[in-house]
């Protein structure tokens, strides 16, 4: 979603998925305010369409140990389950 809303670029994605940048707000354009907006903006239009929260690992790509990836500079355990939550249809 955030490649989608240009707060980040494929190739800055990547490089985050494959370990080569600590967090992922460090790669994200516009400010972090921005970004704790859009996470929870989309967590109440989630909610008010009936979709479930579904939490996703990510761990890093390539080789070597996987790794889980970090999305903020603190590790805060609510930001990065915010960062990390998908929303999909309820079955």
């Amino acid at each position: 979603m955030l490649i989608e809303l240009g707060f980040l670029s494929l190739e800055d994605y990547e490089n985050w998925r494959f370990g080569r940048v600590p967090y992922l707000e460090k790669v994200c354009r516009g400010n972090l305010k921005k970004l704790s907006f859009i996470i929870k903006e989309l967590k109440i239009f989630s909610r008010e369409k009936g979709l479930k929260p579904s939490w996703t690992a990510y761990n890093k790509w390539g080789k070597g140990p996987k790794k889980r990836l970090q999305f903020s500079k603190s590790g805060d355990s609510i930001i990065e389950k915010g960062y990390a939550t998908h929303y999909v249809k309820k079955r």
